[in-house]
């Protein structure tokens, strides 16, 4: 092979590997870049479905209930900017049924369980799978004179030095306890001691669980990226303030320990 085409061969080995260089730069680049503007249009989505879900948030449990009782969610539950991006929502009761109330009680907080308009001489059966320690004040009506009955619990298998009673197995649950409701309930209040713990509260078959509050599905859209948001708006709860006001003891009020 002469001199010429010696050059000639470097030359297309050369422009090969230049060329296939700047294949794999172009491929990486506008991989990132594709990357990049998904992870963009993603935050936008995401950001579309929490503008809505807390434009819900602040509705009153009048409006949210209206929307669920007569099906015009739609046109409250729906948003959309000059971009094209959009966001619409679902809204459901918590609560008002006979089905199983479940929520997140972390450890040493607080949560209320609505008893207003459940029936008298029924019973709700709180029950949690992990090995926290249950403390719940159920408060009533009796005469126009609010009372409260305790409630203290260990899980089966508590390792936990407290003189509580011992919680019992119930459907499929490691732990339960069974609440009677004397008088006119009011209100419910339990804590977690010790762990967090996810409680179930079973209602008796035969009795409506009022209204809890309301489950808030918001899904967001721009271009062709999509998030969904859940959130939950639970009925307003009175500090762990109320506990200490309760417990305390007095000869003149009927709202005593």
């Amino acid at each position: 092979m002469n001199q010429k085409g010696q050059v000639l061969v470097i030359a297309i080995v050369l422009m090969t590997i230049v060329l296939s260089a700047s294949v794999v730069i172009s491929s990486r680049f506008f991989k990132s870049l594709r990357v990049f503007t998904n992870s963009d249009n993603s935050s936008k989505a995401m950001y579309i479905a929490e503008s809505l879900a807390e434009r819900l948030l602040y509705k009153t449990d009048e409006e949210l209930t209206g929307y669920v009782n007569n099906n015009n969610c739609l046109q409250n539950c729906y948003i959309s900017f000059e971009d094209g991006s959009e966001a619409y929502a679902n809204v459901s009761i918590l609560g008002n049924s006979t089905d199983t109330y479940k929520f997140k009680c972390f450890k040493d907080n607080v949560v209320e369980v609505n008893l207003d308009g459940y029936p008298s001489s029924s019973y709700l059966d709180i029950c949690w799978n992990e090995k926290s320690s249950i403390t719940a004040m159920y408060i009533y009506d009796q005469g126009g004179n609010y009372k409260v009955s305790n409630y203290a619990y260990n899980a089966v298998a508590s390792s936990y030095p407290s003189n509580f009673e011992v919680a019992t197995p119930n459907y499929t649950y490691s732990n339960c306890f069974r609440i009677t409701t004397e008088s006119t309930p009011t209100l419910l209040r339990i804590k977690s001691l010790y762990e967090d713990a996810s409680l179930n509260v079973i209602p008796n078959p035969a009795s409506l669980l009022p209204i809890q509050g309301f489950s808030i599905v918001s899904n967001g859209r721009f271009l062709d990226s999509y998030k969904r948001l859940s959130v939950t708006k639970r009925s307003s709860i009175v500090s762990q303030d109320f506990d200490y006001v309760i417990y305390q003891k007095s000869e003149d009020t009927s709202l005593s320990k």
